[in-house]
Order: structure tokens, then C-alpha cells, then sequence
């Protein structure tokens, strides 16, 4: 295995499983709530999609799968494309994403998202890394 794979997949474990965490505690709210956010409540699916795509992924480049390095690219790019969104959502929209985000941690969350975009870039570029195979050598020019 190569040390892109290997990054790409524990960077992928770690993205769901945090996704994970904030899928049972945005669940937790969302069971709660009074009014169901149509707008929140499709991003909440879309947590849970990405996440799970993610961790599984991961676990599969781990495990040396050619399927967990597709499996990963596609959490990675509907991860860039959600976290795309919350940013151009907290910046341009007067009140944020929610007046509860706009009152409290707009600028936190924006933080956050740019952090997340970061090692998502990242993990993507790894996980687009090509194999090399087993007792193959490098070309020499």
C-alpha cells in the first residue's frame, strides 16, 4: 500500500467518524425540534450520506479495496461540495445559514468549514494518487 492510500483512508475514518458524531447529535436536535427546516433537514441527510461514504471508504483503502478509493473520492467531492455550500451560504446570506448560526458562531463555523475544506482538497488529491503495483519500480528517465 502506498502512503497516499494510507493517509487518504485514515483521513477518511476520521472525516466520518466525526461526521458520525455530528449526525447523532444533529439527529438528537432535529428529534427535538418543534418545526422540521427543510433546508436542514436536507443537510442532514447529506451528512449522513457523506459520512457514511467516507468511513466506509476508508476502512476499505485500508484494507487495500480498489473500490474504497473511489468510494472515498466520491465522499470527498460531495464533501467539497457541501462545505462549498455552507461557506457561500454563511457569506452571503445576511442572517447565515440559520438566525441561531448568524446569533451565535457564524464566524466559528466558517472556521470550521474552511478547516474541513482543507483536508477534504487533500484527502481527495491522495486518494486520486495511482496505486503502483506490487515488486513494480518507479520509470527512471
Amino acid at each position: 500500500m502506498n502512503w497516499c492510500a494510507l493517509i487518504a483512508g485514515a483521513l477518511a475514518v476520521l472525516y466520518g467518524v466525526i461526521g458520525g458524531v455530528f449526525v447523532v447529535v444533529g439527529g438528537a436536535e432535529l428529534a427535538g425540534a418543534d418545526t422540521l427546516d427543510p433546508v436542514g433537514a436536507v443537510v442532514f441527510l447529506a451528512l449522513v450520506v457523506i459520512s457514511g461514504l467516507l468511513l466506509t471508504g476508508g476502512v476499505l483503502l485500508l484494507a487495500r479495496r480498489a473500490s474504497g478509493q473511489w468510494t472515498v473520492v466520491a465522499g470527498a467531492v460531495l464533501s467539497i461540495g457541501g462545505i462549498s455550500y455552507v461557506l457561500l451560504r454563511t457569506s452571503t446570506a445576511p442572517m447565515g445559514v440559520t438566525p441561531e448560526l448568524a446569533a451565535s458562531a457564524n464566524t466559528e463555523l466558517r472556521q470550521i468549514a474552511v478547516v474541513a475544506l482543507v483536508l477534504a482538497i487533500v484527502m481527495l488529491a491522495l486518494a486520486l494518487v495511482p496505486r503502483r503495483e506490487q515488486g513494480s519500480r518507479p520509470p527512471t528517465w
